[in-house]
């Protein structure tokens, strides 16, 4: 009779919701020609006006660049990405979003560290040119180096499930699965884990290098890759630059130093030689100093969400 207002109504797709509302950022989906296409936002998390910049006019193309060539310069690649703008002590992760087996990889990355030093003696955050102090691109390769050291494709023997059957595996064992006799993990474990050489002091690269063998060989292999000079060895050389040399020299490792450095912005200057502190302060720590494994999606989300991590003041 016309009395009725005519009804509206609006459909909310369920699964993108709970995703979104599981991300830190801004989710990109990435095509195999690494092309970013926004599909994802948790808004809540939009309160700083470089944020909304990035998310209105689109990541910045150097950004693009840098992840694009990094993450090209392996057999696998990125399927997704999450820009994170946080000012918080999350640096980075990584994990394998496939659930056929295959390589399907997720990383999320603070681009706070892309234009932002944090003063040493105040903590404070203040603003330097894209990537100018290495930052980022340290945590990019960090991150990658991930990817390279546990993916399915060259390094872990999907055919034996470890949940299922724990002792199935000869080699070593790690939630991502069993590694392959000539993996990149497997072989730096035996050398520097399951050896009886004693090594030097510092036997790690980096603090967070102690969290476990995952992160030991991702920070071994940023360090590899992007310090300026990499030392010879000898017999009384530390446990830490016996492991640079390591990454530097295996088959499935060798071949990234030059060809990350020369597409990284401002790679040169990521580690210098004269750089005494580590690169990365407070890196995915949390305010009672844990260190997260950035492979760990469900403990980095449960962190941030509490807002546990170490933020810079």
């Amino acid at each position: 009779m016309g009395s009725i207002e005519p009804i509206r109504v609006s459909v909310d797709e369920n699964e993108l919701n709970e995703r979104e509302n599981s991300l830190l950022g801004a989710l990109y989906e990435v095509d195999e020609n690494y092309n970013f296409t926004l599909i994802g936002i948790n808004r809540d998390n939009i309160y700083s006006r470089e944020y909304k910049a990035m998310v209105d006019e689109g990541l910045d193309p150097k950004v693009i660049n840098d992840i694009t060539n990094v993450t090209k310069s392996g057999v696998v690649p990125i399927t997704k990405f999450e820009a994170i703008f946080d000012n918080s002590g999350l640096g980075g992760f990584v994990f394998n979003d496939s659930f056929d087996g295959g390589d399907k990889w997720y990383m999320g990355l603070n681009l706070l560290y892309a234009y932002y030093e944090f003063n040493r003696e105040t903590g404070a955050p203040e603003p330097i040119e894209y990537n100018s102090n290495g930052s980022f691109g340290f945590i990019l390769t960090h991150e990658y180096g991930h990817i390279l050291t546990l993916n399915k494709r060259n390094e872990i023997d999907s055919s034996i499930d470890v949940f299922q059957n724990p002792d199935s595996c000869g080699e070593l064992s790690l939630s991502e699965g069993c590694f392959l006799s000539q993996s990149v993990l497997n072989q730096f474990n035996e050398t520097f884990y399951e050896s009886e050489v004693q090594y030097n002091e510092p036997q790690f690269v980096t603090t967070y290098a102690m969290t476990n063998i995952a992160e030991d060989i991702a920070e071994s292999f940023a360090y590899q890759v992007l310090q300026n000079t990499i030392n010879p060895i000898d017999e009384e050389s530390s446990g830490a630059l016996q492991k640079i040399h390591f990454v530097a020299n295996h088959p499935h490792l060798a071949e990234f130093r030059d060809e990350i450095r020369n597409v990284l912005s401002y790679a040169k200057n990521s580690i210098g030689e004269d750089r005494d502190q580590e690169p990365i302060r407070s890196f995915n720590r949390t305010k009672d100093g844990k260190r997260i494994d950035c492979t760990d999606h469900h403990a980095i989300l449960e962190t941030a969400r509490k807002k546990q991590f170490k933020p810079f003041k």
